[in-house]
């Protein structure tokens, strides 16, 4: 399984999404089948002493897009961009410690439908699925939606 430095994939996490920074995120493994993040719950604390539902949220949509920027850069290729199109994100219990969030898509083949689409359309879309954990177990889960667009000369605009 290819894999990407994780030290050097989060300082690109942190330089184009800023906030991943401020968060504590930090990035444990990415590879082609899946991503793992984790956070420090301090930064991300709400008036509960659990984790605020918004950063269980970022840190999930984080690892996800970390997941599939890694894979299309594992596969040689370059965007113009990966955004999230939509998500629904499930909060099933609190969080209160540090926590984690694994990535991976939903299955083989839609992995691979995803890179068939990219190369031939020059864009596709993918759902990935994520977990949130802390140590005493899953928190939340989502399911999330991203758009990927290959970068195009001018000439194919």
């Amino acid at each position: 399984m290819r894999t990407l430095d994780p030290k050097e994939f989060q300082d690109r996490l942190h330089q184009e999404i800023p906030i991943s920074s401020q968060m504590g995120i930090s990035v444990v493994e990415v590879r082609e089948d899946r991503a793992r993040l984790k956070a420090p719950l301090k930064p991300n604390i709400n008036h509960k002493s659990t984790a605020f539902g918004g950063s269980v949220n970022a840190l999930a949509v984080a690892a996800c897009w970390s997941l599939i920027t890694s894979y299309v850069e594992l596969q040689g290729l370059e965007t113009d961009y990966i955004v999230i199109q939509d998500s629904q994100i499930d909060y099933t219990a609190p969080i209160a410690t540090d926590f984690f969030a694994i990535a991976e898509w939903t299955s083989i083949e839609a992995q691979a439908k995803f890179l068939e689409t990219l190369k031939k359309k020059g864009r596709a879309r993918a759902t990935l699925l994520a977990r949130v954990s802390d140590e005493r177990g899953e928190g939340a889960n989502l399911k999330a939606r991203f758009a990927a667009q290959l970068i195009r000369l001018k000439d194919q605009r």
